[in-house]
């Protein structure tokens, strides 16, 4: 007959008893475990939920994550239960954002777990607006703690770019992409995600607007890439200390501008700095870098605007806000770009942000940091977080415009 185990908390009002041997037992210093605890670690004994028992007072319980829920003592506190709680609800999910740089958009999105796989999700995201897309995602289950997951992606866009001849827009681009890929890597962790595997891509180029004879391209793409990225804001919406960091790199053969080799990769860091009670200092850097025997057009980088994506189609990934410039004002084989700036909690929920940038797109890349080679701008910031997602109205000067206003509501999708 197996042995029973006996427990309980601290004053003895909540009583276990497991019966056991446990399947294991775990020493977990994970940073939610340790300040359940208020200790470097927990150890667990892993019990079959039917093999516990609760002779006097249950534990009360605690969503302490989307996968975790945990057993305390509702009179002295004691932490005494953790379990492993798997969402299995599908989900559906709804945005709506405007700003006066794209217009308006609209993003519809289903999450599916478990389909065909246990542990796999499936999510499907269509977005319209300045562009139409849709966004298909599936991650195998991998079983692995780490977060490790293989994924099958279908993605496919109609969009457009403007092309500027100093501070005038000469050409609007259409265009149309269609990607598969299949990659891998640690998608759901907490902090560091890294990522890497092969694509397959369509393009298409066409001009909307554009002076006569402006040529089209079109062809198709074959790449391999990878991403690592990290994230340890405090909040997704004005943060106030953190940072976010994406490199990415990706290198193969084309044929939309004639036959031949593509590689391209950037830098894209963002960081907020607490210096007092409700300030703090801001910063962010992009570098980017594009090379082989031609770039298509959307494969350059484009700076201007504000969290505009300056590396098609990393839209996640190579957002740049560059106050003083219009929308993808600047484009070139090789950008750089830094951003400084303070933000002030004005109250709850409200802020102040004071945003100077420099930067500039090139034609090839070269470290010169002569002033005369750079764009520059000023920008006054006035922002709210709203349940809807941020709302701001933007205020700004610079080298090119005397004054541009911006004004954004909603999350950016």
């Amino acid at each position: 007959m197996a042995k029973a185990l006996e427990g309980g908390c601290l004053c003895g009002k909540v009583r276990y008893r497991a019966l056991g041997p446990p399947n294991n037992v775990t020493n977990c210093h994970c940073r939610q475990c340790q300040m359940a605890a208020g200790a470097a670690f927990v150890t667990w004994a892993e019990f079959p939920a039917e093999a516990v028992a609760w002779p006097a007072e249950m534990p009360l319980r605690y969503r302490s994550s989307g996968k975790a829920e945990r057993g305390f003592c509702p009179a002295c506190g004691t932490t005494l239960t953790f379990r492993v709680v798997e969402d299995v609800d599908n989900l559906f999910r709804f945005g709506l954002r405007f700003d006066t740089q794209t217009g308006a958009a609209v993003l519809v999105g289903t999450l599916f777990r478990n389909v065909g796989i246990g542990g796999s999700l499936l999510t499907i995201d269509f977005r319209v607006g300045h562009e139409v897309s849709l966004d298909g995602q599936y991650w195998f289950g991998s079983g692995l703690r780490s977060g490790f997951a293989p994924r099958l992606r279908v993605f496919g866009s109609l969009g457009e770019f403007d092309l500027y001849e100093g501070t005038e827009r000469i050409a609007k681009l259409d265009s149309r992409y269609f990607s598969g890929s299949l990659d891998a890597g640690t998608f759901f962790s907490r902090t560091v995600a890294a990522i890497g595997g092969i694509r397959g891509e369509y393009l298409s180029v066409s001009p909307d607007i554009a002076p006569a004879g402006s040529p089209s391209q079109k062809g198709w793409l074959g790449l391999l890439y990878g991403t690592i990225t990290a994230d340890t804001y405090d909040r997704p919406q004005f943060p106030a200390s953190g940072l976010r960091a994406s490199l990415a790199g990706e290198v193969g053969d084309q044929s939309v501008a004639g036959n031949g080799t593509v590689r391209r990769a950037f830098l894209n860091v963002h960081g907020a700095l607490p210096v007092a009670t409700r300030v703090s200092l801001l910063g962010q850097l992009f570098l980017g870098s594009a090379g082989g025997d031609a770039i298509p057009v959307p494969y350059q980088f484009f700076l201007g605007g504000l969290h505009i994506p300056a590396a098609f189609p990393y839209r996640t990934l190579s957002p740049v806000s560059f106050v003083g410039l219009k929308h993808q004002e600047l484009r070139g084989r090789a950008a750089q770009f830094l951003m400084l700036g303070a933000q002030l909690a004005v109250r709850e929920g409200a802020y102040l942000l004071v945003r100077a940038n420099a930067g500039n797109a090139f034609d090839a890349w070269e470290v010169d940091i002569s002033s005369d080679r750079f764009e520059s701008g000023i920008g006054l910031t006035v922002g709210a977080a709203t349940p809807v997602g941020p709302v701001s109205f933007t205020v700004a000067t610079g080298s090119r415009h005397d004054f541009l206003a911006t004004l954004d509501l909603g999350f950016y999708f």
